[in-house]
């Protein structure tokens, strides 16, 4: 993983506002659901744009991204990747339904869209109200949307909302636990350009 130009102990600060963020939104996702959900942030790290495509390169032929629009003091886009499989698995868990057994051909019902939906919704909304408690700046995100595709046209989809992105993107690897389950997923954050730079500036990076 790249991180341009931030040593360790700056990314410490970044990886405050993740597990800060996991830690509001497993709250959250336990109420909606009256089940206990655990979410752990292992690795937060600041990679380069055209890395993102190496991250979905390694996903299976189908990818979920539960993306949301960010105006306000740092406008970009926030969006939750999940493989396909892994994405059947946890809307089975937070729906306590069985996991299918042709688990690459199920395709999405309406429900299940719209758990999906309102996961990505309470986990995005966490992490930036965790990252706009510690910088003081004002993220408004939008209603969340969901896309099924192959990685590289759902990337062309989540950035297609975003004026002239920055070429650093804000990675937070983010796991889903219960007693059944450890399911992995991605956020990224993906700014509009200069947007990056006032996140770190205001968290006192350089």
């Amino acid at each position: 993983m790249t991180e341009p130009k931030i040593n360790e102990q700056k990314l410490d600060v970044l990886k405050e506002a993740g597990n800060i963020g996991a830690g509001n939104a497993a709250t959250a996702l336990s109420h909606f659901l009256s089940s206990r959900i655990n979410m752990s942030v292992p690795e937060v790290g600041v990679i380069n744009f055209d890395e993102i495509a190496d991250f979905l390169k390694n996903s299976q032929d189908k990818v979920i991204g539960v993306y949301l629009k960010i105006e306000g003091d740092a406008p970009g886009t926030i969006a939750l990747i999940l493989d396909y499989v892994d994405g059947i698995k946890l809307v089975n868990e937070l729906m306590k339904k069985e996991v299918p057994k042709d688990i690459l051909n199920k395709e999405l019902e309406e429900m299940e869209i719209s758990a999906l939906k309102e996961t990505g919704n309470i986990t995005a909304s966490s992490y930036l109200g965790a990252l706009s408690m510690l910088t003081k700046l004002d993220f408004q995100p939008s209603t969340p949307n969901i896309s099924v595709d192959k990685d590289n046209s759902l990337l062309e989809t989540i950035t297609s909302q975003v004026k002239d992105v920055s070429d650093r993107v804000l990675l937070i690897e983010t796991i889903f636990s219960n007693e059944n389950n450890n399911i992995g997923g991605r956020f990224f954050l993906i700014p509009s350009m200069g947007s990056f730079d006032k996140i770190l500036n205001s968290l006192g990076i350089e």
